[in-house]
């Protein structure tokens, strides 16, 4: 017979995320309004610069900090939906406005983005009562739509679907994907690579640029013809583990968000990773949120996948013990083992010095592509470190902790990082927001099938309000 009866030292001990001392919540409705706001400015230009974009930015960037700063009472979960149908009604305003955020000659057929949108809005009362279905529903129609723009003869003219298309081949010929030759798709004087990355016959001198980990990823995607596939498959089943974490209105309303988001369609259709990147971010929260003592393999899958999520360490000692952060780190570097002694010199040129010979683009979504416009300096890739730091440093002050207000503090430290960085677009804030949409999901009170015995809950703190939707046990039924 397992028991879920702990003493009363246990039921505030720091450590146990749902314990009395841990029940300082994020500020759930911040957090999901910033999320929202920073798929809304994506939608705006295709996540590029766009003079209507920065506010949204920058007031996105503001409720995320103040999502950090909590609050001991529990929200109304009413509060937090009207955000989300707020949200939701935005982004398909957007999406009838703008179309799918794809360039024209790759934008799905009318009728099946138009269909979305309408699922989505049926979505949203259906939610209330068929939460899973809301979801099932939107899905199905993200599924078809992407099935159409991938089946289209027009393929994505983007070098990062061509990076990973080439590098997945190379894989599957037995061929390392970090010695690919590739050619400068986008012609002479292209602003898009810094100075030394195109040679003088237009092939680039570096190769694949991820991490091992997201060329593991996308393989059987390029093995069925297209890796795109793997990208959808990837995003459906975020979706789907959103609302499995927290099978009510606001989970599915969050997973609806999530999918019908003009960045969504526009990230998954020209091959960025991001979403195997959210993949691996949200299943780490998850099992944390479960004390599952699988979370450090979770971990190293994440930040196998992209260099940025490297950041995520110094937060993740804020929840985890310092053996798992390590034993992450080290299954991190055995993924990576196999390519560096393939070929160390050219993993280390695509990997790392790649992305240091990159050079400022003013056409970035960012607060200094604003900067530089208004004839301000460049800022140098310190103040990204720095703003990054001190998010975390500011959460370890305030002694948070939980999953929750780790993945608020994740999402927020890397969209201050990526705000002032010298290029971020919209792939990289759509990992950005989706952490900010799954961070009320996993907090204290998001199981529904959690159960408290009712002889126990009596010792917890009277400032702590008994949450609406815990189911209540007698000690002898468990």
């Amino acid at each position: 017979m397992s028991s879920h009866l702990t003493d009363a030292s246990d039921a505030r001990d720091p450590r146990n995320f749902n314990s009395t001392a841990m029940r300082v919540s994020i500020h759930e409705p911040a957090a999901l309004g910033s999320g929202l706001l920073l798929l809304a400015a994506c939608a705006i230009c295709r996540g590029s610069f766009d003079p209507l974009a920065i506010p949204l930015l920058f007031i996105s960037l503001l409720l995320g900090i103040r999502s950090l700063f909590g609050r001991r009472k529990a929200f109304n979960t009413e509060t937090s939906s009207r955000v989300l149908v707020l949200g939701i009604g935005l982004l398909i305003t957007l999406g009838l406005l703008l179309g799918s955020g794809l360039a024209p000659e790759r934008d799905p057929s009318n009728f099946l983005r138009l269909a979305m949108l309408a699922q989505a809005a049926v979505a949203i009362p259906l939610s209330r009562a068929r939460p899973i279905l809301s979801v099932v529903l939107v899905s199905i129609c993200f599924l078809l739509t992407s099935a159409h723009a991938i089946f289209m003869r027009d393929l994505p003219r983007c070098d990062v679907w061509m990076f990973q298309q080439d590098a997945a081949a190379s894989l599957l010929a037995r061929d390392n994907p970090y010695e690919t030759l590739y050619v400068n798709p986008y012609g002479p004087n292209t602003p898009f690579y810094g100075p030394g990355v195109v040679n003088d016959d237009q092939t680039l001198s570096v190769s694949y640029p991820y991490p091992p980990m997201s060329v593991l990823a996308v393989t059987p995607g390029r093995w069925i013809g297209d890796v795109r596939w793997v990208l959808v498959i990837a995003l459906l089943w975020t979706a789907w583990r959103m609302v499995q974490a927290r099978p009510d209105r606001l989970g599915a309303l969050a997973a609806v968000a999530l999918l019908v988001a003009p960045q969504s369609l526009m990230t998954v259709l020209t091959g960025w990773n991001e979403s195997i990147a959210l993949l691996p971010a949200l299943m780490w929260l998850i099992a944390l949120s479960r004390r599952s003592k699988l979370a450090w393999m979770w971990l190293a899958i994440a930040i196998s996948m992209k260099q940025y999520m490297v950041l995520a360490i110094p937060a993740a000692l804020l929840v985890m013990s310092w053996r798992d952060v390590v034993r992450a780190i080290g299954a991190s570097m055995l993924i990576a083992m196999p390519f560096v002694l393939w070929n160390f010199d050219a993993f280390w040129r695509s990997v790392v010095e790649f992305h240091f010979m990159q050079s400022f683009r003013d056409d970035a979504l960012t607060l200094s592509a604003a900067i530089v416009r208004m004839g301000g300096p460049e800022l140098p890739g310190v103040v990204g470190l720095i703003c990054f730091g001190l998010v975390v440093g500011f959460a370890a002050m305030r002694r948070l902790r939980g999953p929750s207000l780790l993945a608020a503090c994740v999402g927020v430290g890397l969209l201050a990082f990526f705000s002032v960085n010298r290029q971020a677009f919209g792939n990289y804030y759509l990992l950005v927001a989706g952490l900010l949409l799954i961070a009320p999901l996993i907090g204290p009170t998001s199981n529904l099938k959690r159960t408290i015995p009712i002889d126990r809950y009596d010792e917890l703190d009277d400032d702590v309000p008994e949450p609406d939707n815990i189911h209540r046990t007698s000690a002898t039924a468990i």
